[in-house]
């Protein structure tokens, strides 16, 4: 039973692995990507349904009991909405617990089928699996960032061209809207929102430290002081240029991370074979061992 086990585990993460390197040499849509498909066919997958049934509801229960201060309650809220997250600061707590949940249960299952090491080794992965839960907004607001830093370059210099027909930033920003890719549109959406409920600095402001990358906030600094009269022409001269290598630059990132993706994956593989031989091995010679000892 043990062997079998052990062997389904090995094989998924061989599998899983595989699929990983493979994918990092040929691009497939991403789950955005499906689930941005899926909102406009406005169907939801198996998976997604399956979701709603064993976290969303538990998640929803147990977010009555979390408490979240106001300020990081406020800041997380706006973090969800830039990522496309759809569920309180709570749930998202909650969540990432009925998760580490799941996998406790499992390990205690495995125990009382005296699978002690597994089962402690599901226990000990729970911890793992809340703490990744919780990390995936960081890592989805990064993946934003990153995303509007391939497109900062695109942004400036639309600006820098339209600058000597109007200064009008908000009508550059609803007119940029439409082209804009869409992880730019929930950022330009609230941009557009500050720019006509409040002044332009504030607005300028808020959307730099929002996103909070550094090219932007001088970008910001730049159309700020512009419209206070100082004469930025030089500055926005060179910015275009600045912007021209980073757009290079970007390219040359996004081809140094294809490699990165594959050595993990390939490690995993590794060590899922490795670990498929060894133990058969291992099982021989304590069975081995017990038979000399008696």
């Amino acid at each position: 039973m043990k062997v079998i086990l052990l062997a389904l585990i090995t094989i998924i993460l061989i599998f899983y692995g595989l699929y990983k390197i493979i994918t990092g040499f040929i691009t497939v849509p991403s789950g955005d990507t499906e689930k941005n498909i899926q909102n406009m066919q406005n169907t939801d997958g198996v998976l997604d349904d399956l979701k709603k049934v064993f976290i969303g509801i538990p998640a929803k229960f147990l977010a009555r009991f979390i408490n979240i201060d106001m300020y990081k309650r406020a800041k997380m809220d706006r973090d969800l909405d830039r990522v496309g997250y759809k569920e309180t600061p709570e749930e998202f707590y909650a969540s990432a617990i009925v998760k580490g949940i799941y996998f406790i249960l499992l390990g205690i299952i495995l125990i009382l089928l005296n699978m002690t090491i597994f089962g402690v080794g599901m226990m000990v992965i729970s911890i793992f699996i809340y703490l990744s839960s919780i990390d995936k907004l960081n890592d989805k607001l990064k993946e934003r960032n990153e995303q509007i830093m391939k497109e900062l370059p695109t942004f400036i210099r639309t600006y820098n061209n339209t600058l000597k027909q109007s200064k009008d930033f908000l009508k550059f920003a609803i007119n940029y809207r439409e082209i804009a890719k869409p992880n730019f549109h929930y950022d330009l959406d609230v941009l557009i929102t500050d720019l006509k409920t409040m002044d332009e600095e504030s607005a300028l402001n808020r959307f730099a430290n929002r996103i909070n990358i550094s090219h932007l906030t001088q970008f910001t600094n730049a159309v700020i002081a512009n419209s206070k009269g100082s004469d930025q022409s030089v500055y926005f001269q060179q910015l275009n240029h600045d912007m021209n290598m980073l757009a290079i630059e970007n390219v040359k990132r996004e081809i140094d991370k294809r490699p990165d993706k594959v050595k993990p994956m390939t490690m995993l593989v590794a060590c899922s074979i490795f670990g498929l031989i060894l133990y058969p091995i291992i099982m021989q010679l304590v069975g081995s061992m017990g038979i000399f000892l008696n």
